[in-house]
């Protein structure tokens, strides 16, 4: 019964997944409906992938035996090389078969990819645990507990607002202030998405080295994060033959302190329910609580970004968001010290 329940999981996430795709192409096609249409198909696609991200990474760790540092670091390096790939193989498609096309080409691959994930998913294990209170009610309670607050909603609440305002206005800011095309925002963003790979996978070689950089791993992403921001712009007018130069590089640094944020944010969330938890389960809920907060800084950040765009440029507007993480590594640091303080 896990195995077929785990089939229909797959197979139903995996069509919805690729109806959202595909309905970009009749957003094109009926012109009257565009808007609608691809509000939807971005809703289905964002809640499917969601869904399948979450049973993924939960099938890997259980793979590995309870390894979320090392299941986190495999998915994030994948996750982006595949974004990586992605943006030059669109851009390629875009240019060949039209916008429209180019989108259903992902569903078909979706389709592709849960087919073999339902045959291949770790078929569940008999677990001796401890007896637990694991009601639903009780687990509600651990989404909102100091130390998801702390290691969880702070910083990627942060950085969900940062990435969703930055993605989305990024390729326009270099279009008009360095008159740059839009093959230049692709190649921009193929490039961070190798960056942010080799990042996860650099990152999480050194905590299976020393697994006590994980918060050393978050702080150093916060306060990366508050360092690169003002010089995206950047705020700071360098010598006008270097604006670029800085500018993009500042932007690789925050993908990678933002890979930073996201890795360590995930395993240090888990590490505080295990106790509580059974490892699976723990995995799911801090796997959960990262991505409704991600998402949560990702509806709120181009709004707010929105509105202040319209008083103030882009370089202000992104050196305005360096305070919040700066603040997101201070409530971190000082809450994980004080607490050590008082048990020891």
């Amino acid at each position: 019964m896990n195995r077929l329940n785990d089939v229909l999981y797959f197979f139903v996430t995996g069509v919805l997944n690729c109806a959202g795709f595909c309905s970009f192409y009749f957003s094109v096609t009926v012109p009257h409906y565009y808007l609608y249409i691809a509000v939807l198909a971005r809703v289905t696609c964002g809640t499917t992938l969601f869904l399948i991200n979450n049973k993924t990474v939960v099938g890997i760790t259980d793979h590995l035996r309870g390894d979320i540092s090392k299941s986190s670091f495999l998915w994030e390096a994948f996750n982006s090389a595949g974004q990586a790939c992605g943006a030059y193989i669109g851009s390629w498609l875009d240019t060949k078969i039209g916008f429209p096309l180019a989108m259903t080409v992902p569903g078909g691959l979706i389709l592709l990819t849960v087919a073999m994930l339902s045959c291949c998913y770790p078929r569940h294990r008999t677990r001796v645990t401890e007896s637990k209170d694991t009601s639903t009610r009780n687990i509600y309670l651990f989404y909102v507990s100091r130390d998801m607050l702390v290691y969880c909603w702070c910083p990627m609440v942060c950085i969900g607002g940062c990435m969703a305002y930055g993605d989305g206005i990024i390729t326009e800011f270099y279009l008009k202030e360095y008159s740059k095309s839009l093959q230049f925002g692709g190649m921009l963003i193929g490039v961070g998405g190798i960056v942010y790979c080799i990042s996860a996978i650099v990152i999480g070689l050194l905590r299976e080295r020393w697994p006590c950089l994980k918060l050393a791993g978050l702080l150093a992403g916060l306060l990366g994060c508050g360092v690169c921001l003002p010089f995206i712009g950047p705020l700071v007018a360098p010598p006008e033959q270097y604006k670029l130069i800085l500018s993009v590089a500042a932007f690789n640094l925050l993908l990678v302190s933002s890979c930073a944020i996201q890795l360590n944010s995930l395993t240090l969330s888990a590490d505080k329910l295990s106790p509580s938890l059974d490892s699976q389960l723990a995995v799911s809920v801090s796997l959960n609580g990262v991505n409704v907060a991600y998402n949560l800084g990702a509806f709120v950040g181009p709004i707010v970004g929105g509105t202040l765009a319209t008083k103030l440029n882009f370089s202000e507007v992104f050196a305005l968001g360096a305070p919040f993480f700066v603040l997101a590594a201070l409530i971190v640091g000082t809450f994980h010290f004080s607490n050590r303080v008082i048990i020891h």
